[in-house]
């Protein structure tokens, strides 16, 4: 059983009520738990792991923020239900083709009420997927800048 499956298992199992197999075992999937989530916790960027089914096993706080996330706690809920209705609509079905033939897709949103622009990466991994959200707002500014500053200088000269 891989790490990841344990710990799933360790939370799965927590959430619905079921015994742990062993005392030991169960502290050991409850630490291992922790661990990951504080692991989480540390990067700069948004974090969220899916199981094989697509629903939200774990994320982090920076994850959260970055997806606008409609739920207080996205734990158990679909992936595409836990993120904003137009961003899903939009590239939901490109994506999930492009898991099947590729095992990862990337796409950029944009939540134009804050004026922000978050690249979303998806990869399959052997339990589900892993979801990372980076904030490119920055990136898209400069772009932007850059293309108008090119624009002026051509008129110019």
């Amino acid at each position: 059983m891989t790490a990841f499956k344990a710990w799933l298992k360790s939370l799965t199992g927590a959430r619905q009520g079921q015994a742990q197999e062993s005392g030991d075992a169960a502290e050991n999937a409850a630490a291992s738990a922790e661990a990951l989530q504080a692991g989480l916790e540390l990067t700069s960027e948004g974090i969220i792991l899916l199981d094989d089914r697509g629903r939200v096993v774990a994320f982090n706080s920076g994850a959260h923020a970055l997806a606008h996330a409609a739920l207080a706690d996205m734990r158990g809920a679909d992936f595409w239900d836990a993120i904003p209705e137009d961003i899903a609509e939009s590239h939901r079905s490109a994506a999930e083709q492009a898991l099947q033939e590729s095992g990862t897709h990337q796409f950029v949103a944009r939540y134009p009420f804050e004026d922000q622009w978050v690249d979303y990466c998806l990869r399959q991994h052997a339990d589900g997927l892993l979801v990372t959200l980076k904030d490119v707002s920055a990136a898209h500014r400069s772009s932007r800048q850059l293309r108008e500053s090119e624009s002026c200088n051509q008129a110019l000269f």
